[in-house]
């Protein structure tokens, strides 16, 4: 029988004193836990009690979920505390993601939703920033920070200081003398952090797409972006086929970027009619350059919107084309038979010919929803599926779709809190237009138009500047793994240098053809780092890289 995972909403976030801290107790996991032996009888949640201000005696406490993920492999290692980006990351909500990763064969990992995200609370989450009848990014940030302010929650708290605090806390209430860090973009920062101010419970740190405190993220923002882009342009150039697909990849982008921002396209998607400019693709493009597994199909992508056929660039994007692992169409007639309980392909084909192309847009929708379902809760057939929700009480199946469809991943206050006070209120605008001076404009444009929009929203944010001190080189001699991508546009490597400089026994890698965070993203990057973590004193056999490359997608 499959187990059901009720969703639990803790409410008692203020019956703490600061002397009781911290605390925690398992509970229930709040989302849809697989009762398979991989997963399901090997994955624990809990709840740990924090203070919201550590410098105030009356502080409430404040609710962090985390989830142990144990090995699969029970061993003595120390275990690894997962550290996500963001900031403003739920490392929770995505804990499916880590149920096959090769970590976890000889480690136990450990999830948690750091303060203001996720399933902990109070969330930080802004569910104005999506609500159209703002003016704009700030006068939602605005509306945001003032419902959170009235609800009493301490803005100023929520910060990597707290923050790093908060993972040596549960580290300790867990009774773990030692850990393994690993932090992904802000998580690499968050890791730096511990590692200065708690360094005693750390045994070695993994820093995945580094995001060091003494660099200036924003005004080097749009010469990174560039770097990114150069770095995709000449990779296709010296691809014969990429070049011969896609000639003058570089200047189809820069006239294509021109085009349309003096002559914006109308699109047609199904959120109606929208208005594409060339600043819109290049922070499409932008975040493009995250995915490891996007950067192939980049080529076809800059090309297909310099024909104008935007159709064709969203369905690449969307995953269309992606190669490897789709479904092919007899298993999906297969799948949806089932689904339909039709026993044969005439059957099927009758009953689609029946249809509107409405209908048939609602019956897919319908099945995507229930076959995500079907696959999270382990059941191979429909049939099977169906009669396990047929047992089901109204309330049970109620309780199972909030716990299905989760939580919100991503937590824009906590995001603010902890931009402004560690970033943004370190730089001006004037350092971020000298630095784009030299930056193409058709990139700069777009770059420091962002970077605009979040000081905009820093002032209204209105939380404390950081110590100075957190702007400055974290001093370690802590065994430290220092892995960027060759193509990642935000934490570029040259950031992997600036932190490996002042970390004494630390090893630096650059992984060719690879964006944003390495680790179970390529086979190369987790060998290196499993064999770190066997052993942190020795460098690891980094060979694997030498046969890195990026094979890029042609589409007729």
């Amino acid at each position: 029988m499959k187990r059901l995972i009720v969703l639990v909403l803790l409410v008692i976030p203020f019956v703490h004193a600061q002397d009781a801290l911290p605390a925690m107790e398992i509970i229930d996991c709040p989302f849809l836990v697989p009762d398979t032996e991989s997963v399901g009888q090997t994955l624990e949640c809990g709840v740990l009690y924090v203070p919201e201000n550590r410098s105030r005696a009356d502080s409430p406490a404040i609710e962090l979920v985390f989830v142990m993920l144990y090995a699969l492999n029970p061993t003595d290692n120390a275990p690894i505390i997962y550290l996500e980006g963001g900031p403003g990351g739920s490392a929770v909500a995505a804990v499916d993601a880590w149920y096959g990763s090769a970590l976890r064969n000889d480690y136990d990992l450990v999830l948690v939703d750091q303060r203001g995200t996720g399933y902990s609370l109070p969330s930080l989450n802004c569910p104005e920033v999506d609500d159209d009848s703002y003016a704009d990014g700030t006068a939602a940030a605005q509306a945001c920070h003032d419902r959170l302010v009235s609800e009493g929650i301490d803005l100023g708290a929520y910060n990597t200081v707290e923050n790093a605090a908060d993972i040596n806390d549960l580290r300790l209430v867990l009774g773990y003398e030692q850990v393994n860090l690993f932090g992904v973009s802000y998580g690499t920062r968050l890791a730096l952090e511990i590692m200065q101010n708690h360094p005693e419970g750390v045994r070695s740190v993994i820093l995945d797409g580094v995001y060091p405190p003494n660099v200036s993220g924003y005004s080097e923002q749009p010469p990174n972006a560039q770097r990114a882009f150069e770095e995709l342009f000449a990779r296709c150039e010296a691809d014969p086929a990429c070049r011969s697909a896609y000639p003058d990849l570089e200047a189809v982008f820069y006239t294509t970027v021109d085009q349309l921002n003096e002559f914006p396209a109308l699109y047609e998607s199904e959120d109606g009619e929208q208005e594409i400019l060339g600043d819109d693709l290049v922070n499409e493009w932008f975040q493009q350059l995250y995915s490891t597994a996007m950067i192939p199909f980049l080529p076809a992508i800059i090309t297909a919107a310099s024909e104008g056929d935007f159709d064709r660039m969203y369905s690449i994007i969307n995953g269309e084309y992606t190669a490897g692992g789709a479904m092919s169409e007899e298993e999906f007639d297969a799948l949806l038979m089932d689904y339909l309980e039709l026993t044969s392909l005439d059957e099927l084909y009758d009953y689609i010919d029946g249809l509107s192309d409405e209908e048939y847009a609602d019956l897919l929708e319908g099945f995507d929803y229930d076959f995500g379902m079907m696959q999270t809760l382990g059941y191979a057939t429909f049939t099977d599926f169906f009669d396990y929700l047929n047992g089901l009480t109204d309330e049970e199946y109620d309780a199972l779709l909030i716990a299905y469809e989760g939580i919100d991943d991503d937590s824009e206050g906590l995001y603010n809190s902890v931009d402004c006070n560690d970033e943004v209120y370190f730089q001006t605008l004037d350092e971020v237009y000298t630095a784009a001076e030299n930056v193409a404009p058709q990139i700069a444009g777009a770059m420091v138009a962002g970077v605009e929009e979040q000081f905009s929203v820093c002032d209204v944010w209105e939380v404390p500047q950081a110590d100075a001190s957190e702007n400055e080189a974290v001093v370690s001699d802590i065994p430290t793994l220092v892995l960027n991508g060759s193509f990642d546009p935000i934490t570029p490597p040259g950031w992997g240098e600036v932190a490996a400089q002042t970390l004494s026994r630390s090893y630096l890698y650059t992984f060719p053809g690879v964006g944003h965070g390495s680790v179970d993203v390529t086979a190369c990057a987790t060998q290196i780092a499993l064999q770190f973590l066997s052993d942190p004193a020795a460098e690891p056999d980094a060979g694997c890289i030498q046969a890195m490359t990026v094979t890029f997608e042609v589409i007729d």
